[in-house]
């Protein structure tokens, strides 16, 4: 890669051949917007993965010993909760035929789709009940609008959310199948 000047050149530009690769793998690393399909506004699924992918990798990084489990927190939830944000968009324009709305309270996401179990719901509404409207866990907030002292085990919330992508990739799944035939 070409060195550049860390002050004056821009933070994206129109690559010529210099982030070709071999594979996903290889170098050179790059992040790249518009000619790649999973970063297209129709691949929601794809999207939603790859945050909760990200949020697993923090989690790994706790496991670890790496990164201290207060420092990554806000981070590692957030990531889940976009994801299911995005997850639900994507449901919601498979059973709607249109394009979900900016709205990132899960509560009216979640209502706006139908046949989730009970237990799914109740999930996202703890999530939606941490992080209202998507600002929370960016900004800082959560503990002053927690009622009492709230926490919970890193490997028990990973394991949950995991339940819950697992759930919602397969009634996302479902939704396709349904709207194909």
């Amino acid at each position: 890669m070409t060195a550049r000047d860390l002050y004056r050149h821009p933070l994206f530009w129109v690559p010529d051949a210099e982030f070709q690769r071999f594979n996903e793998r290889s170098l050179p690393k790059c992040f790249s917007f518009g000619d790649m399909d999973i970063l297209e506004e129709h691949n929601l699924g794809d999207i939603a993965e790859n945050y909760f992918r990200c949020g697993e990798v923090l989690i790994e990084r706790v496991y670890r010993n790496d990164i201290e489990d207060f420092v990554a927190q806000f981070p590692i939830i957030y990531l889940f909760r976009h994801a299911f944000e995005v997850r639900l968009k994507q449901i919601i324009e498979s059973q709607t035929g249109e394009k979900a709305s900016k709205e990132h309270s899960l509560h009216k996401l979640m209502n706006q789709v139908t046949g989730l179990e009970d237990w799914a719901k109740r999930r996202l509404q703890e999530l939606g009940d941490l992080d209202p409207n998507a600002e929370l866990l960016r900004y800082g907030g959560v503990g002053s609008n927690a009622r009492d002292y709230l926490g919970t085990d890193v490997r028990f919330f990973h394991e949950a959310v995991c339940a819950l992508r697992d759930y919602l990739a397969a009634f996302t799944a479902a939704q396709a199948t349904r709207s194909a035939s």
